[in-house]
């Protein structure tokens, strides 16, 4: 990994935003609320991370933390910030709180504690949101200037820092930082110049260290280096660059089209379909606005994945979580909450139904419309969808991908079938716990165990490798009348699991087999969070 420090730079921040968001009309009153709940904990330094609050304050003072960013600015200007943050205090950016841990290299701490809670405060998430939805712009000004402050007063060097262990995280970083200064910007929100000196500069840091560490591979393609094309999109956004004006708007193109397979991402997994659908529209979005033109196959793509979220929409108001589920999001439209179930979580289809549509909005794409068929047969067969009074049905048929390598996010899931009767839960999947904070709980909701099948149990020690599933056989009969799914064991030829719905008689069998073990009711509602089980 090639390492950089924090140099001044010379380029000054835009003074003018070409931002076509329309503030007024997403200012809705709960919104409002939501957001006001989570910048009151940001204020005393308790921040959303999945569904808890947690505090990363500080013994330290930004007052003695600022001298590490002297370098960046004049002294009049260093001054001014001593002044106006010397009360304040740094963050500590490389704990998780939860476990009580503090990450002093880059290693993983197997079973000690959990990587992503320390990243998930590093990508500065819910920001965009609060500067949506904030009414004093200046005191939230004024509070995201201290986190910039603390940040890369704490993170000036990319050496052995946790919060600079991939590219992906710190192109998620630079994108929510920029987003958030230009709507408040809009929103006439006033900035220190000292604090833009620092801005600048960190946007600099990051060019450099996405352009260096970027995460793309000829063999195997994943979410990570979509997030390297958004922070570079969000960094030529504001400073254009020729060279990134011609290379960005063909390399998302490639990676979308070498990573979707009829729109459902290569991946096997339903959450980070939607976190990457989110992704790619936030850098289509920022590429249009830098003189990107229209592409229409590309648009196409989008518009079958953000179908194939709403398409799996349970009665929970959730999408389906087959496979690996850990809570990402770039949603910086709405706050991931469920009024529904009264808990933050980024799988609400409803939440991602509002992103869509202001994105699309904003790019002048006609949204897509929903199947009103009682089965819907999602991808090219992947997924197949059963919706009617009251009956969910969702079987994962996701097969690995002929055209690019990519394993990592699956689970032994392959013929699960997601059921609800009568609105209430049969069976669901569960979704994923954690990566690193416990690794037998990781192995159990990944295996074969709670998935309805009799495969051998799973045993990874590393969460983040390629997992090597063995597929079932799917079998679908369905007219306009029937639908009838069996599900056999491929290496055993044992039926595993046999449903069929009569639509005219509106009633469902389901069978699972002696001898295969099944989940429940119990479903993760956000990574880390404890298994929400759901009244049958």
């Amino acid at each position: 990994m090639i390492t950089f420090k924090l140099r001044k730079s010379g380029c000054r921040l835009q003074a003018e935003f070409i931002d076509s968001i329309k503030i007024a009309n997403l200012q809705s009153t709960e919104e409002k609320k939501k957001a006001e709940k989570i910048f009151e904990g940001i204020v005393n330094y308790n921040y959303q991370i999945f569904n808890y609050q947690l505090n990363f304050r500080s013994v330290n003072h930004l007052e003695f933390m600022l001298d590490h960013l002297a370098h960046l600015m004049d002294e009049c200007e260093y001054t001014e910030l001593k002044h106006n943050f010397s009360s304040s205090y740094a963050h500590c950016w490389n704990v998780d709180p939860l476990h009580g841990f503090k990450f002093d290299t880059l290693s993983i701490p197997y079973n000690k504690a959990e990587i992503k809670i320390p990243w998930e405060l590093g990508r500065f998430n819910f920001y965009p949101q609060l500067a949506i939805y904030i009414e004093d712009v200046d005191k939230l000004a004024f509070i995201f200037s201290r986190d910039i402050i603390s940040f890369f007063s704490c993170n000036s060097s990319t050496d052995n820092s946790v919060q600079w262990a991939n590219a992906m995280e710190a192109g998620i970083r630079i994108f929510n930082i920029l987003k958030t200064y230009s709507i408040l910007k809009n929103r006439n929100a006033t900035f220190l110049l000292g604090v833009e000196r620092i801005l600048s500069s960190g946007i600099n840091l990051h060019f450099k260290y996405i352009t260096c560490n970027n995460e793309f591979s000829f063999i195997q393609t994943s979410n990570h280096f979509a997030a390297n094309i958004l922070g570079l999109a969000a960094i030529n956004y504001q400073y254009k660059s020729r060279f990134l004006s011609f290379i960005l708007p063909r390399l998302l193109v490639k990676e979308v089209f070498r990573n979707t397979d009829s729109g459902l991402l290569n991946e096997g997994s339903t959450a980070y379909h939607r976190f990457t659908s989110e992704i790619y529209l936030s850098a289509y979005s920022l590429l249009r606005n830098s003189g990107m033109k229209k592409n229409q196959e590309l648009e196409c793509v989008f518009c079958k994945m953000a179908n194939i979220v709403s398409s799996i929409e349970n009665p929970l108001g959730l999408h389906t979580q087959f496979g690996d589920s850990d809570g990402g999001h770039l949603n910086w439209i709405a706050i991931p909450f469920s009024k529904k179930l009264n808990a933050f979580t980024p799988y609400d289809v409803a939440n991602y139904e509002k992103f869509i549509s202001v994105c699309f909005g904003m790019l002048n794409i006609e949204l897509p419309t929903l199947s009103k068929d009682n089965v819907i047969e999602v991808a090219n067969a992947q997924l197949y969808v059963v919706k009617k009074d009251g009956i969910y049905l969702a079987i994962n048929n996701i097969r690995p991908s002929d055209k690019i390598y990519n394993k990592t996010h699956f689970h032994d899931d392959h013929g699960f079938v997601e059921f609800f009767d009568c609105g209430k839960p049969v069976l669901i999947d569960p979704g994923t716990y954690c990566y690193t904070s416990n690794l037998d709980l990781r192995r159990r909701f990944q295996s074969s165990e709670v998935h309805f099948n009799n495969n051998k149990f799973q045993q990874i020690d590393n969460p983040f490798a390629d997992f090597f599933r063995p597929l079932n056989e799917v079998l679908v009969e369905m007219s306009n009348d029937s639908f009838k799914c069996t599900v056999f064991d491929n290496s055993h030829k044992t039926e595993l699991v046999a449903v069929s719905v009569d639509f005219r008689k509106n009633s469902v069998e389901f069978k699972i087999h002696d001898g295969v073990s099944s989940g429940g009711t119990e479903v993760f509602l956000n990574y880390l969070s404890e298994p929400y089980c759901v009244e049958n």
